[in-house]
């Protein structure tokens, strides 16, 4: 199967049980086109039952221990799968035990999730975009990403946006192109729990959320601004000098996209800003 990601293409060749009906409701709208276009990424996954983790796992869920591997690859391992991703060949290994199967799709992430979100957090910095904490907008005028760490509002941001232009209320790709940078949609989402379709839109802010009783909106200067972006920007490979690629997006992203600070009511609509923003 090949899927589109983000604007790149990635090739996932998999072995064992897999419930079809979940991956293509999670996954199915990303399925590439048959263009002979050439494949970016390529991910090998084998589904193994009786896998078991190799050692205890330090970091709880959503963390991941992570090593370098004498040949250069990074290794992640959490108590359901190990994955290996080989940077210099733009492809990745992983073994992983069959997740839950349930009527509900958004309920069985797939074993294809993880490994595929570990593979793209660590190619995009190499193809200018990286992976952020996020809950993204976009139509034809543009988007904006809404920022802020778990139970800072993205989710309830989401649920006040009209659900087709939702690109995530949790993980959002940038890319950087000689126009601009532009947000793309990604399959992985939090308790909004709806699968996403394949969108992108050239970044018209950046919105910082922060938490308030009344409305406030203002210009975020950039020495808030950057720690906020750089903190939002996904990388499992702790200490690994890839993520020194980072830096200079998240600087580059402050410097060309304008930064505001938002508190938003629960009960304040959000669309009226939207307009503002996009205008």
């Amino acid at each position: 199967m090949r899927l589109d990601i983000a604007g790149l293409r990635v090739l996932i060749a998999a072995t064992g049980p897999i419930n079809d009906r979940n991956f293509q409701a999670r996954f199915g709208q990303y399925t590439a086109l048959d263009d002979q276009r050439a494949d970016d990424l390529r991910l090998d996954i084998r589904v193994d039952p009786a896998w078991v983790a190799p050692r205890p796992v330090r970091n709880r869920y959503p963390g991941v221990d992570f090593q370098r591997d004498p040949d250069g690859a990074l290794r992640f391992l959490r108590p359901d799968s190990e994955t290996r991703i080989y940077l210099g060949q733009h492809r990745a290994e992983s073994i992983t035990r069959p997740t839950m199967i349930t009527d509900d799709p958004m309920d069985d992430i797939t074993p294809i999730d993880t490994p595929l979100r570990l593979q793209l957090a660590s190619e995009l910095p190499a193809h200018a975009g990286a992976m952020v904490h996020a809950c993204g907008y976009a139509d034809d005028r543009g988007a904006v990403l809404f920022i802020a760490r778990s139970g800072g509002g993205k989710t309830t941001t989401a649920r006040k946006l009209p659900p087709t232009h939702v690109l995530s209320d949790d993980l959002v790709a940038v890319r950087h192109t000689p126009d601009g940078w532009d947000a793309h949609s990604l399959p992985f989402v939090g308790e909004w729990r709806r699968p996403t379709v394949p969108r992108r839109g050239r970044l018209r802010a950046l919105v910082f959320l922060r938490k308030a009783d009344d409305l406030a909106v203002s210009v975020c200067p950039p020495a808030l601004a950057f720690p906020d972006m750089l903190q939002a920007m996904v990388w499992f490979a702790q200490g690994d000098p890839v993520a020194a690629t980072l830096l200079d997006h998240a600087q580059s992203l402050i410097r060309t996209v304008p930064c505001v600070s938002l508190a938003l009511p629960r009960d304040q609509p959000v669309l009226p800003l939207l307009d503002r923003w996009l205008a």
